[in-house]
């Protein structure tokens, strides 16, 4: 096989996936070598192996709270979401068993927020005051997470180390990996915006020095399973503009059922394509046409 070099100028990396990209490139690197600047970066751990797929629903003032009916029926979605990553990893040949658990506050099952950054003006406007919304859902998700650690050391039968303090997302995570004994972690905020058709994102997907996180808004099983894949590296493959290398029409033809891609209501109808199992690190390489399509816009030289 001709080896793929790329020649290309850094591009800064952003902070969160609302569905977004981040493009960050060594300055050359074969194909074998290369590796897209989400994959195996996550600080949760890796799609592989035992996973907890960690869920807390949230009461936000702004929109409606959640009824117990509307747990339920979300977390059933939370349910098939899971088992559909897991044929699709069976399919793939990759060991993977997703715990779901969802987090329960003394005997309530959801969690009112106690301070409010508009949250959803903060989702929808997360691409124009970038810092300042970011800083925003930062210090709300924080304050969940540190309200839901207290809980956690209350519990003295679950023997969480004490000494975590778990008094933000980064500790809460720690208490997390401790209480179920596995890295591979993941933790989703659970809005119930549906008929305020909030956003859905996934934040500091790509980094290695915060912890990735998932603000979860629709029921829909395609929408939560497409931010835990956004959590593990997983890019948008819809046209966005910072995803502006990507061939948007070529990979919807090749890949229609893509669920990056698309999320449709019935999730059995989606598939992993290699770009995204790629990048999740169910595959170790790409092969040129699959490259192409993420970086057409760029000239290849084979050698």
């Amino acid at each position: 096989m001709k080896n793929l070099y790329l020649v290309i100028a850094p591009i800064l990396m952003l902070g969160f996936s609302s569905c977004v990209v981040h493009v960050h490139f060594q300055d050359s690197a074969t194909l074998n070598e290369y590796h897209y600047p989400t994959k195996n970066q996550n600080v949760c751990g890796f799609l592989k192996e035992r996973v907890v797929v960690y869920s807390v629903f949230v009461d936000v003032n702004s929109v409606h709270p959640w009824s117990l009916y509307d747990i339920n029926s979300t977390t059933d979605s939370i349910k098939r979401a899971v088992e559909w990553i897991e044929s699709q990893a069976t399919s793939a040949g990759v060991k993977l068993d997703i715990d779901a658990v969802s987090h329960k506050h003394g005997n309530k099952f959801s969690l009112r927020e106690s301070s409010n950054p508009n949250l959803q003006l903060e989702l929808e406007d997360v691409y124009g005051e970038r810092r300042k919304n970011l800083r925003n859902l930062t210090n709300w998700s924080d304050d969940i997470s540190k309200r839901c650690g207290r809980y956690f050391k209350e519990r003295k039968a679950d023997k969480v180390a004490t000494p975590n303090r778990a008094n933000d997302l980064e500790r809460f995570v720690a208490a997390l990996r401790s209480k179920y004994e596995t890295d591979n972690v993941v933790l989703l905020f659970h809005i119930n915006g549906y008929y305020e058709r909030m956003s859905s994102a996934a934040f500091w997907t790509g980094h290695t020095e915060r912890v990735e996180y998932g603000i979860v808004t629709y029921k829909n099983p395609a929408v939560i399973a497409h931010e835990v894949l956004h959590i593990f590296g997983a890019e948008d493959l819809y046209p966005h503009p910072e995803n502006s290398s990507f061939n948007f029409n070529a990979i919807a033809e090749r890949y229609p059922y893509e669920i990056m891609r698309a999320t449709y209501p019935d999730i059995s109808k989606l598939r992993i394509s290699p770009i995204t199992k790629y990048l999740i690190g169910w595959q170790d390489s790409l092969d040129f046409a699959d490259m192409r399509l993420l970086y057409h816009k760029i000239d290849f030289a084979n050698y």
